[in-house]
């Protein structure tokens, strides 16, 4: 029954999932893709317009908080000066800090409040968002290409992709490890 279920109503799930999980989510459906479970063209879609909502909820809610408000908190308090720097980055380059969100992990709710709370005009931000994720869809999409073709010209020794896609995982996680620490390195020294 629950099999069936999930068969019946995969691209509502996967929208949900994507809504609320987001890569957490695309990167087993481009996989499910690859086996021609789901489409890729429609993971792509789906997964575009769930994240544009996300974004945008987040975005909105950026507008809603109001700043002095929000500085009168102990955490504000704390983490003043990373606030303070990263408030001078959006000011700054904020375009790039949406895209450069979308690869480092745990940055990208905080990227999109952010462009809220300055003010960043909607579809400028609506603009440089799509582009974003499109950007990241592209690489991760770009990866499993070439760790399927890895597999397919080595099937005769290994019989399973989920090797291939363990290690498609794994290069995603440090690759946005690296990013991570690459960003913090270059544009939060102390």
């Amino acid at each position: 029954m629950f099999l069936e279920l999930l068969e019946m109503y995969r691209y509502p799930i996967l929208f949900i999932g994507m809504l609320f999980g987001g890569e957490t989510f695309f990167v087993p459906a481009i996989f499910l893709s690859f086996t021609n479970v789901l489409s890729l063209p429609a993971v792509i879609g789906i997964a575009l317009l769930a994240t544009v909502i996300s974004d945008s909820v987040w975005y909105y809610i950026g507008m809603k908080i109001p700043v002095d408000t929000m500085q009168t908190k102990k955490w504000y308090q704390k983490n003043r000066e990373a606030f303070e720097k990263g408030g001078k980055l959006f000011d700054h380059h904020g375009p790039v800090v949406i895209v450069a969100s979308k690869f480092v992990y745990g940055t990208r709710i905080a990227a999109q409040v952010l462009a809220g709370m300055r003010r960043m005009g909607y579809w400028r931000y609506l603009f440089v968002n799509i582009l974003a994720i499109l950007l990241l869809q592209a690489v991760i999409v770009l990866m499993a290409y070439v760790v399927k073709g890895s597999v397919e010209q080595v099937a005769d020794i290994w019989r399973a992709t989920e090797l291939a896609f363990l290690v498609f995982v794994i290069i995603l996680v440090l690759l946005h490890l690296w990013v991570k620490k690459y960003v913090d390195k270059r544009w939060f020294r102390q």
